[in-house]
């Protein structure tokens, strides 16, 4: 389990939800059926340069609020086009529903390939403090040993690459029968790299991922 320096630690990683991120737009067809000079929103860092990575001719801003103001900015913004936001939280406000938030507009999911999803993203931890021995017990039949490995060597590599939640890294952890792959996207400004590594727990496929963006 993940310490925190405040005297939390994450009790449990419950089984992860979808992980991709997902263009809602305006507009028939997805990221690549936006015409030139196309507005497209997203208040993440990595977002904005896996966007511009695909398409540079779009115009890419900022955004803020929760799912649901962003979905009420879309609509209201005559600039706007298109936004993306991580399909688990469209999911979770149950916005893919008949009737629900999205159902006025064309939603389109982006390959992994191209849109690596944040470190963690899709997965949900549940933290309790490190000496409430009874809370933890009561937490552990909630918790999915896999999705608590891959999430982990995530974040692992996050924190070996000094970044945060606002780091512009796609990493996403997958399980192998007896492995762990891990492929990861980090941009610097325009400087673009990508790494993968297979190994046999998630310190050191983090560590191997890391080793990498290191050596260039």
């Amino acid at each position: 389990m993940e310490e925190d320096a405040s005297g939390l630690v994450v009790g449990a990683v419950l089984p992860r939800a979808s992980c991709e991120d997902s263009l809602v737009s305006k507009r028939e067809g997805g990221l690549e059926a936006l015409p030139r000079g196309a507005h497209v929103a997203t208040g993440s860092q990595r977002r904005q340069s896996q966007i511009l990575r695909q398409r540079p001719d779009l115009v890419v801003e900022g955004i803020r609020g929760n799912v649901e103001t962003r979905l009420a900015k879309l609509a209201g913004t005559s600039r706007l086009h298109a936004i993306i936001v991580a399909r688990a939280a469209l999911e979770r406000l149950y916005a893919l529903t008949p009737g629900g938030l999205c159902e006025r507009f064309g939603l389109y999911a982006q390959a992994l390939k191209d849109f690596l999803p944040a470190p963690g993203q899709g997965a949900i931890a549940i933290q309790a403090l490190e000496k409430d021995t009874k809370t933890r017990q009561l937490l552990m039949p909630l918790h999915d040993p896999i999705t608590g490995e891959c999430v982990y060597a995530e974040r692992l590599l996050l924190k070996k690459l000094g970044g945060g939640c606002h780091s512009a890294l796609g990493a996403l952890a997958q399980p192998l029968p007896g492995a762990i792959y891990l492929q990861a996207a980090w941009f610097q400004g325009t400087l673009f790299r990508f790494a993968q590594a297979t190994a046999s727990n998630a310190e050191e496929v983090a560590t191997q991922v890391f080793s990498t963006f290191s050596s260039r």
